[in-house]
């Protein structure tokens, strides 16, 4: 049983990780092993949710033989409800208490007791820090609490690298379409870069690129990734709800296409995978002149940067339109003025 001396000690050696290491995998380490040995358990473990698969993925475990992370650990999505109302989940005794009593993989591990608690960013659960002893015994209110503080530490940790890692994705991704950008003449070539490289970044099903042709003034499709020739060619779709909203220069998140209202082919959506999507107007000067379309396969939560940046990469889709139609406009200038070339040379 550990006492207040183990819990503060433990907490100064997380916060001088804290201000010393920046790689998340060095932090969680650290705080799976001061959980284990704080409270002298067997092992411990982070296991963070993969919403595709609803299963648990370890990402920092001391304690655990590998047969035992074989997995896979699924039902998830539960596990975290229960966590929602609860806070906790306490097993005593694992080769008796009916949610566990089943697990061969448990028994064979030596696991007895297990206290999971959930590990938070931005106030959703998005994991959990688990516990496990040898032998049955009771968790203390302290020990609960102490768990549930290196939980948050976690979330932290997590938070973090993923505010680092979108940097880091947002800077890479201004630099390479920017190059693409400046590199070509080709609207669709630098669209289909535009479209991949973020889907790609934003870890997205795919994506797609509509823009107006003038001479129909509809919208056609100009690059895609990731999504299948069926759905792109399902139908018109300048009435589907985003695309509406979108063409009035708002930017539009519809995140549970199956029963959002003003959807259109939904049926088609659903057999495509589609869950999620983000669309955002396309603009030169104060016009909309196309929307782009980010599909993702799960539910998806953006934060409000993630939004920014692809609002900023819709205005830069923009902007290489611009580019191309004055360079072929000035060309166009270049060609006809070549038959008077004495009339420019009488202003020098």
């Amino acid at each position: 049983m550990a006492n207040r001396r183990d819990y503060f000690d433990s907490f100064c050696r997380i916060s001088r990780a804290f201000a010393t290491a920046e790689k998340k995998d060095v932090l969680l380490s650290r705080i799976v092993e001061s959980a284990k040995e704080a409270v002298d358990a067997k092992a411990a473990g982070f296991f963070i949710q993969d919403r595709d698969s609803d299963t648990f993925v370890p990402s920092a475990i001391t304690g655990l033989s590998a047969n035992y992370l074989q997995g896979p650990f699924k039902g998830a999505a539960e596990k975290i409800d229960i966590l929602k109302e609860t806070g906790g989940i306490l097993i005593k005794d694992a080769a008796t208490d009916e949610r566990t009593a089943g697990d061969k993989a448990k028994q064979s591990e030596g696991i007895a007791s297990i206290l999971i608690v959930p590990v938070k960013t931005n106030n959703r659960i998005i994991g959990v820090l688990s516990v496990y002893t040898a032998v049955p015994r009771d968790f203390s209110e302290d020990d609960i609490r102490f768990i549930t503080a290196l939980a948050q530490q976690g979330g932290t940790a997590i938070e973090r690298a993923g505010l680092i890692n979108q940097l880091h994705l947002n800077a890479r991704l201004f630099r390479d379409i920017s190059a693409a950008i400046n590199a070509s003449l080709d609207v669709a070539a630098i669209m289909r870069v535009l479209t991949e490289e973020l889907a790609k970044g934003l870890r997205a099903k795919g994506g797609s690129i509509r823009l107006i042709d003038e001479k129909t003034d509809k919208l056609r499709l100009m690059a895609s990734y990731g999504v299948s020739d069926a759905y792109l060619n399902k139908g018109e779709v300048a009435d589907d709800k985003g695309i509406v909203e979108a063409m009035n220069g708002k930017t539009v998140v519809i995140s549970d296409v199956a029963n959002a209202e003003g959807i259109k082919f939904r049926d088609e959506k659903k057999a495509e995978g589609i869950v999620t999507i983000l669309t955002v107007p396309i603009c030169v000067k104060h016009s909309v002149i196309g929307v782009f379309r980010i599909y993702f396969g799960s539910s998806k939560r953006f934060y409000e940067d993630e939004i920014m940046t692809v609002e900023a990469l819709g205005h830069l889709g923009g902007l290489a339109i611009q580019n191309t139609s004055c360079y072929m406009r000035l060309e166009s200038d270049m060609k006809g003025a070549a038959g008077e070339r004495w009339n420019y040379r009488s202003w020098f």
